[in-house]
């Protein structure tokens, strides 16, 4: 198998959270085992955590809750799930705390390792 046809594949992996699950379609060869084992100890490196979940991750069903009114007076807020863009480097940055980044990192690397470890 030649590498370039190797980095077109994707997998898809349910990251597991205390209480919810975030399913992610992702390139296992995109980084080494290497690469990953670096980028969880750089937790002090934003914008290497997002350049890496934008080149592996694929896809996500990852939302945020925003708040509107309907415009109507008096009325309570209402909310929408808004979709956070893996293309994004700002919807990242701006929408998805540490510890998500830092799970997926730590489950595609743990999917990953032949070795088990």
């Amino acid at each position: 198998m030649r590498i370039d046809e190797a980095l077109a594949e994707s997998k898809p992996l349910a990251v597991k959270f205390k209480s919810a699950v975030l399913n992610i379609e992702y390139r296992p060869p995109a980084y080494t085992i290497e690469e990953m084992v670096t980028a969880e100890a750089d937790k002090d490196n934003p914008e290497r955590l997002v350049k890496m979940i934008q080149d592996i991750v694929l896809g996500w069903d990852l939302t945020r809750i925003e708040k509107y009114f309907s415009g109507e007076v008096g009325s309570e807020p209402l909310e929408r799930e808004i979709p956070v863009d893996v293309t994004s480097a700002d919807d990242i940055r701006k929408y998805v705390p540490s510890p998500i980044i830092m799970g997926i990192i730590k489950a595609i690397r743990e999917d990953n390792d032949p070795s088990g470890e």
